[in-house]
């Protein structure tokens, strides 16, 4: 027997000394500012190519699963909570869960940006994300391993391996920013079930508690199937604990659901929406889809290694790994049930990761750029969430192996290695913290940025530029693939997000957008429709018209036939045209013959405008260019007094001067505050007031 050992939640070695947990030590914050520095300085050589592209004023990454997001802070926040969202025309689909939380970096690299802001602000704040991913995967780690030992080298050293684990270079690699934040965050999810499901009470268990919560939450905004293995895990604490815990299981079982309230509809509308995530699915010929089941089992997600490469030394390593924490489930009392738990955790992971690639979602539709394809969930997520399991669990093998040896005793460390148990148990420390420092050995000789690009401009300089003006003109964009085919687009200043973290579940449950104006303006610029291809290209706001071809393709020379465009150069490999006359405005006002009488400034996305118009004309209409179904949540007011849209986004104006204001409704705002509230009631709660209790049930092993 020996004193009784407080517990916490996965909280900082400051807080724990200041609550009196453990004694001070003058240089306990130098294991993990070493581990910082050395990871930091590995990332910082490792992305020294795109550091350039990651200034507030760059342009951002692109990878696999990774677009450019030429947009801030407002675009993403009117695109979360807006009625029509989206590219193009727009549409009224479900907004991605990921949409407000990717809001936050995007305010910081604004800030940063300074007066002159940052127009891909969006995108670099995906960048820096993945930039700060190893560090962070450190700390997060470092933080959660203080729930099975206090020694902090030990901590720093597997937490240096957690930061190049093979699910995050692999993420990394691909730009798949979802899985990314499951890997940052799953050490201090995986910390905090284990406070859930242990004896004992006290205020800093019920914080623990709910702070996992939000971290639930917040990860599955981003890759919402980590609900699964966080609902499955309540309802057992709810089902095996003990009196004093169930009460656990079930906030942690039920409360990141209530959290998410505003994006429940669509989950429950389309199930296969919560099998998907931010860059968290994957596009298959055939299944089962990627590493084959061995590999998958030693955490190597994605593709197939090559067994005798260098590349798959992290296979070798997680078979150590494996075996360390099986290991741990045969220490005697406490620490063994501790081990079999997180054992446990590891196989309900492995088992999602397993199945993940060998189930099939859907069969992307034709019209789509994977048609054919089978869509399967990235199995690297689950994986993420198994290796959090183990790393726990390989920790408390050598804490409690050392501990035995008479460590706490203080003995000189030469007497202590003359036992032979002793230097077994050396041994075990050195073999375990090696072979969690492979993954990151390889990480730094193969440095995941190496699969991430600088991203390449949406449109032309002149384009771009306007689409931010008081006019916000479109840009048609046509793109010749083969003799006979064209692939049609329509940009302006929105973005969609589904181009820029790709999610196929999503598309599942849309679907191809079928043929609308855009592609029958399109059809008559390259039939060479000549007035009648102007006026469509007025009706879509398009000011621009852009082909990405070279110079002497035929389609050039059709769209220089076109009256009332003007050629203005463009990019290499691309052939830019402006409208003449400059009429077009994404809201106007014509009067009853069809003429232009004015415009409308415009305030943001989809028609948002404000303004006021003068000596209107009788029969006078404002023309609003959206999708079909704008109508549905847009509201315009005249002097103040909102006026019926029809259903084809006109609105019929008085006569003389009048001020005029477009904007859209935001018909989810309600259950965003009614998850706001929720959220700051369960943050408070999370708060880590008070001291830490004694727990009598928990037993030193001799």
């Amino acid at each position: 027997g020996g004193r009784a050992v407080p517990e916490t939640g996965p909280v900082s070695d400051e807080l724990a000394e200041i609550s009196g947990e453990e004694e001070r030590r003058p240089w306990a914050s130098w294991p993990l500012a070493l581990a910082v520095l050395v990871t930091t300085a590995a990332t910082v050589w490792g992305w020294r190519q795109h550091l350039g592209d990651l200034r507030p004023g760059g342009p951002g990454l692109v990878g696999d699963e990774l677009g450019p997001a030429a947009t801030g802070p407002s675009g993403l926040w009117r695109s979360a909570l807006d009625g029509w969202r989206g590219g193009g025309l727009g549409h009224d689909h479900p907004p991605e869960p990921w949409l407000l939380p990717w809001t936050a970096p995007t305010l910081l690299v604004d800030a940063v940006a300074g007066p002159g802001g940052a127009p891909n602000a969006a995108g670099v704040a995906l960048g820096w994300l993945l930039l700060a991913a190893a560090p962070v995967a450190l700390v997060t780690a470092y933080l959660a391993l203080r729930r099975v030992t206090h020694r902090r080298w030990l901590r720093a050293a597997l937490a240096l391996g957690w930061a190049g684990a093979t699910p995050l270079v692999s993420a990394t690699q691909d730009g798949r920013v979802g899985p990314v934040v499951v890997h940052l965050v799953a050490p201090l999810l995986v910390a905090g079930y284990v406070v859930a499901a242990t004896r004992g009470g006290g205020t800093r268990r019920t914080a623990a508690v709910f702070a996992t919560v939000l971290g639930v939450a917040l990860t599955a905004q981003w890759v919402p199937l980590v609900l699964v293995p966080a609902t499955v895990a309540g309802v057992l604490v709810l089902l095996l604990g003990s009196w004093g815990t169930r009460w656990r299981g079930a906030v942690l079982a039920a409360l990141p659901w209530a959290l998410l309230l505003p994006w429940l509809p669509a989950l429950l509308a389309d199930p296969v929406r919560l099998l998907g995530g931010a860059g968290a699915t994957v596009a298959a010929p055939a299944l089962p889809a990627g590493a084959p089941a061995w590999q998958t089992a030693l955490l190597v997600p994605g593709a197939a290694l090559d067994p005798s490469d260098l590349s798959a030394a992290p296979l070798w390593a997680a078979l150590v790994t494996w075996t360390a924490a099986l290991a741990a489930t045969l220490l005697p009392g406490r620490s063994g049930r501790r081990a079999g738990v997180l054992v446990v955790g590891a196989l309900l992971g492995l088992l999602l990761a397993l199945l993940a690639p060998r189930a099939g979602l859907g069969v992307l539709p034709a019209g789509h750029a994977e048609a054919g394809l089978t869509v399967t969930a990235w199995n690297g997520s689950m994986l993420s969430v198994s290796g959090a399991s183990l790393l726990l669990a390989t920790a408390l093998l050598v804490d409690r192996s050392w501990r035995a040896e008479g460590r706490r005793r203080r003995e000189p460390w030469r007497a202590a290695v003359r036992r032979p148990r002793a230097v077994v148990a050396g041994l075990t420390a050195a073999v375990v913290v090696l072979a969690a420092l492979v993954p990151l050995a390889v990480a730094v000789w193969r440095p995941p940025a190496d699969g991430l690009l600088a991203a390449p401009p949406a449109l032309p300089p002149v384009a771009a530029a306007q689409a931010d003006g008081p006019s916000a003109p479109r840009t048609l964009v046509l793109t010749p693939v083969g003799e006979n085919e064209v692939v049609v687009d329509l940009v302006g200043r929105e973005i969609e997000p589904a181009r820029v973290l790709r999610d196929r579940t999503t598309e599942l449950a849309v679907g191809v957008r079928p043929a609308g104006p855009v592609e029958e303006v399109a059809r008559t610029v390259v039939s060479d429709g000549g007035a009648g291809a102007v006026a469509g290209l007025l009706e879509l706001a398009a000011g621009y018209v852009l082909v990405a071809a070279e110079e002497d393709h035929p389609l050039v020379g059709r769209v220089d036939a076109l009256p009332g465009l003007t050629r203005v150069g463009g990019p290499q490999g691309q052939v830019l045209w402006r409208m003449s006359d400059n009429e077009a405005a994404r809201v106007r006002v014509l009067d009853a013959d069809g003429g232009l009488v004015s415009r409308v400034p415009s305030q943001g996305p989809h028609g948002v405008a404000a303004g006021r118009v003068e000596d209107l004309p009788d029969g006078a209409t404002l023309h609003v260019a959206e999708g079909t179904g704008w109508s549905q949540v847009a509201r315009v007011a005249v002097d103040g007094e909102d006026v019926a849209v029809g259903a084809d986004g006109e609105v019929a104006l008085p006569e003389g001067t009048h001020d005029l204001e477009v904007r859209l409704a935001r018909p989810s705002l309600p259950w965003h505050l009614v998850a706001l509230v929720l959220t700051l009631v369960t943050a408070f709660l999370a708060l880590p007031f008070g001291r830490p209790e004694p727990d009598t049930t928990e037993e030193e092993e001799p």
